[in-house]
């Protein structure tokens, strides 16, 4: 029923260049290896606990409305800014409808079915649902994981590609509390 899940606006960094040159300090002058460093870490810590750090935009599209209801993933979710279905090939813009409720205390946050409003459309993209994921600003993202992105990009510059070792078995470790598993478990 999950087709894809795709970020269509980038969220701003979690750090300032001085705060990641600070970071890479034994490698001063590499600002755009720290960079490169900085997004695979954020990108890893996000992906592995299911959370979005900083504010972005995120479409989920969906072959048909499942009976738990269209999970969001990577919240927190903040709003909904786009949700049409489609049916014999008629796009319905569906925002705001009574068929639907937003749960986003939930984790992950969902929209439920209020109403019949359960499409039983084996089109590719039947549903589509755009909305805002992550907080506004750094001091709202928890310690344990900007902890999480700062360590882990200092790892990955000093060891380029290490994703399975033993550093990053002790971070999912560290992180699996931050975790949020989805509606049929974690995947």
């Amino acid at each position: 029923m999950l087709e894809a899940i795709t970020v269509i606006e980038k969220p701003a960094a979690l750090f300032t260049d001085a705060e990641l040159l600070a970071m890479c300090a034994a490698y001063s002058g590499q600002l755009v290896e720290c960079q490169t460093a900085l997004a695979g870490a954020t990108h890893w810590v996000e992906s592995w606990t299911h959370r979005s750090l900083l504010s972005q935009k995120r479409r989920v599209i969906y072959s048909a409305w499942p009976t738990k209801g269209l999970e969001l993933r990577s919240g927190p979710v903040s709003s909904v800014t786009l949700a049409t279905a489609r049916v014999s090939d008629v796009v319905t813009d569906i925002m705001g409808s009574t068929g639907y409720r937003e749960a986003f205390g939930l984790e992950p946050a969902r929209l439920l079915a209020t109403t019949d409003i359960v499409l039983i459309d084996t089109a590719e993209d039947a549903i589509v649902i755009e909305y805002m994921a992550g907080v506004a600003t750094r001091a709202d993202v928890d310690g344990v994981l900007i902890s999480a992105v700062e360590r882990f990009t200092k790892h990955l510059f000093e060891h380029p590609g290490d994703t399975e070792g033993d550093f990053v078995r002790a971070m999912k470790n560290f992180l699996r509390p931050m975790r949020i598993a989805n509606i049929n478990g974690i995947v």
